[in-house]
């Protein structure tokens, strides 16, 4: 789909343009020869809708998710690519609008909603962003899309079907997470966010979610803070990425 809109990227216009999800994998166009050993996935995650309706994301980072699949088998590839369903995209495109802001984008009220309405959800906060635009990994046997917020979503690596929205907040003290893990042979999930307490207080989380283990138990629900830093300066935290 082209773009409906002049988009303010300028000379940068490629980088923001809008594509369509595959109705089913697509063979990839081979250049030289790839192994006929190698047997697998590569998932890969990005931006790929940058407006609706009339309504431009201004920034890369707002383009709603794109799930992105090559599969490698018998030296041939097959391409494949669908849009994330969480709500920033679902609601977005039920509404026709943009409903919730994004890194550069904000999002404006409902305008059905009467001045009372929009008086209070000044003071409830912005909603936060569950556009799972950025990385992909693994937690025990599930995969995960996500951004540099609490929210995480379960993908199927086969189908790239979403399957469920996930809060980390509901696992652990943290408030967000970067969206690039260290993950162990084993399997164990390192990653660190942004922790907010009492009187301005700012920290930084180090969790850990642990392998699957031999009890099936969801690894999520074994998360733990491993160790916390103390901002040097609750007024200036650091952006963690």
């Amino acid at each position: 789909m082209a773009n409906q809109i002049e988009h303010p990227s300028g000379g940068y216009r490629k980088l923001f343009e809008t594509v369509k999800e595959t109705a089913q994998p697509l063979p990839a166009c081979v250049t030289g020869a790839i192994p006929s050993w190698l047997k697998g996935s590569l998932l890969r995650c990005g931006p790929g809708l940058f407006e609706i309706g009339s309504e431009p994301f201004y920034h890369l980072f707002d383009g709603q998710a794109l799930l992105h699949k090559f599969d490698f088998k018998n030296g041939e590839v097959t391409y494949y690519r669908r849009f994330v369903q969480t709500d920033a995209y679902v609601r977005a495109m039920t509404e026709k609008r943009i409903v919730i802001t994004e890194f550069g984008t904000f999002g404006y009220p409902d305008p059905c909603k009467n001045i009372f309405s929009r008086f209070f959800s000044y003071f409830e906060g912005l909603e936060i962003t569950d556009n799972a635009l950025v990385n992909v990994y693994p937690i025990g046997e599930e995969y995960y899309a996500c951004t540099e917020t609490n929210y995480i979503t379960k993908i199927d690596p086969e189908t790239l079907e979403t399957i469920q929205k996930v809060d980390l907040c509901k696992y652990c003290v943290i408030n967000g997470a970067t969206a690039h893990p260290h993950i162990e042979r084993d399997g164990t999930v390192y990653n660190i966010g942004n922790c907010f307490g009492k009187r301005f207080s700012f920290a930084y989380n180090i969790i850990k979610i642990p392998p699957l283990q031999s009890d099936s138990q969801d690894p999520m629900k074994k998360t733990e803070v491993v160790v916390q830093f103390p901002c040097s300066d609750r007024f200036k935290p650091s952006y963690v990425h």
